[in-house]
């Protein structure tokens, strides 16, 4: 299977059209159910079944109260503006929701000698509701229940940035343990 990730509207109406599979690099409901309808558009413009298209969702992802968890998260969030900011770069602004601009107007040059990096200085305009939105953090019910909400949008396909993340290791042996338990 070939899955294409993808923030704006071109790459998500390709993956539509080709792809067996949607990668969303966020986990924000609101940018995915956006999102779905350009996968939408391209899989009607191809005549395929847009039901058969996979939707996965990566995020960073923290099993601990948030407060602990919204530095150590930031980093997520301000890698998706850049990519953001460069969509924003190569759309007219009517093919974008307000909201996608409105998250970047904040945001300084990004330095990709600190990408990934919980700290960075390029992730200090990321508020805490930004991080809510974007990963998926807290206690082991509000993580199951951000699942099930991005499983209702047609996400079936969950995946974590652990390679990047301070204790990633943990965090997959954590969610084999305690989260996995509430998808079986």
């Amino acid at each position: 299977p070939v899955s294409v990730a993808g923030y704006g509207p071109k790459a998500l109406t390709l993956a539509g059209r080709v792809a067996d599979g949607v990668i969303f690099q966020v986990a924000d409901p609101y940018f995915i159910d956006w999102g779905l309808q350009w996968v939408r558009k391209g899989a009607e413009e191809a005549g395929r079944d847009f039901s058969e298209i996979t939707i996965h969702c990566c995020t960073a992802s923290f099993i601990e109260p948030k407060e602990q968890a919204y530095d150590k998260s930031r980093w997520f969030p301000a890698v998706v503006g850049n990519h953001i900011a460069d969509v924003l770069r190569h759309h007219p602004s009517d093919t974008m929701p307000d909201e996608l601009s409105k998250f970047v107007e904040g945001r300084e040059d990004y330095d990709y000698r600190q990408h990934g990096i919980a700290g960075a200085e390029h992730s200090k305009y990321i508020t805490d509701e930004i991080v809510d939105r974007f990963c998926v953090i807290g206690t082991e019910q509000e993580c199951v229940d951000k699942i099930r909400q991005l499983e209702s949008l047609g996400v079936s396909e969950f995946n974590l940035y652990a390679t990047f993340m301070e204790r990633g290791p943990d965090v997959i042996r954590q969610y084999g343990e305690i989260i996995l338990p509430h998808f079986t």
